[in-house]
Formats: C-alpha cells, structure tokens, sequence
C-alpha cells in the first residue's frame, strides 16, 4: 500500500486507528498519518481492505493533505 501513496522523502506512516465494518466484518479500515521528517503531521490516509463473500478482494486508499483535501483516492 505505501508504495501508491504520494509521500516526500522522510515521511513515515503512522496506524492511528483500526475498524471493521459490513456485513460478517469483511472490511478492514486503517487510518494512518503522515508524519513529516521533522515530527509534523503533514497528512492522512484511510486505507480499505474488503473482502467479498464469494472470496473477491479489493484494496484502497484515500490521501488527504492537512486542508482535508484530497490528495488522491485509487482502488485497486
């Protein structure tokens, strides 16, 4: 997952929270933040892991910068 996100160079990633959701808990939510070189909060990132009940899976993740603007936002 890290490798999709839009991260400057020393910006580390930091699980700020954990949920499941949907029907028999098939989708996993991490929210991080991006933490800047010098200990700044500079963004967060919530990342969905669902898994269907047929066995399908999709992933993805939605990249918001400190404005609550949306950075990026891809399911793959």
């Amino acid at each position: 997952m890290q490798d999709k996100l839009l991260l400057n160079r020393g910006d580390k990633l930091v699980q700020v929270g954990f949920s499941i959701k949907g029907f028999l808990n098939k989708t996993d939510i991490k929210t991080y933040s991006i933490i800047n070189e010098n200990g700044l909060k500079v963004g967060s990132v919530i990342y969905q892991d669902k898994t269907s009940l047929f066995g399908g899976r999709s992933q993805s993740i939605e990249q918001r910068d400190m404005q609550g603007h949306s950075v990026q936002d891809l399911t793959w």
